[in-house]
């Protein structure tokens, strides 16, 4: 009877380590995650300032052109997308696209669109996204740097296991435009 007693009491000091040390790996996660959400916060503003100017370049584009080609339809869809998603996965891969696109017209301006580099309009919008590129650069930064800690952090073990359980997904990176 005692040594059953006993067996009891182990478990019970055992199930009772095992919850302490799962409520202590929930918390370091939440603190994790609420610092993606807090470096989301600045760097979604600058990007919301910075999407609302691409209607304004395609439409630059299509004014000098004259027609509505692939690359102007991928920006205004992306951009869409962009301001229609409300998480921040969603936000993430919609503004992964946009960068991809802007970066092409930047990169690429002369050769889709001959003598476009000489039109005011499209550059002065050009300048503006590459000034609003400079001044999320460090949000940019300090969210991908939150990111990454929260996505190391439950990507091991046994982190993995209670996020997995609790519902913790993984951070979205956001890449630089240009690269």
């Amino acid at each position: 009877m005692k040594a059953s007693n006993g067996t009891g009491w182990i478990v019970g000091i055992i199930v009772a380590v095992v919850i302490v040390y799962g409520i202590v790996i929930f918390n370091k996660i939440s603190v994790r995650d609420e610092q993606v959400a807090t470096a989301w916060t600045p760097l979604s503003s600058a990007l919301d300032l910075r999407y609302t100017a691409v209607p304004s370049l395609a439409r630059a584009i299509v004014l000098y052109t004259g027609k509505d080609d692939e690359t102007t339809k991928d920006l205004i869809k992306d951009q869409k997308t962009y301001m229609a998603s409300n998480t921040v996965l969603n936000k993430a891969r919609a503004a992964n696209e946009l960068e991809l696109d802007l970066t092409r017209i930047s990169v690429e301006a002369g050769q889709l669109y001959p003598g476009i580099q000489s039109h005011y309009q499209f550059m002065s919008l050009m300048e503006n996204l590459k000034t609003s590129q400079d001044k999320m650069a460090p949000a940019l930064d300090a969210y991908n740097a939150a990111a990454d800690s929260y996505n190391s952090y439950i990507r091991k073990f046994p982190q993995n296991v209670i996020a997995k359980v609790l519902g913790f997904g993984r951070a979205a990176y956001i890449k630089k435009a240009g690269s």
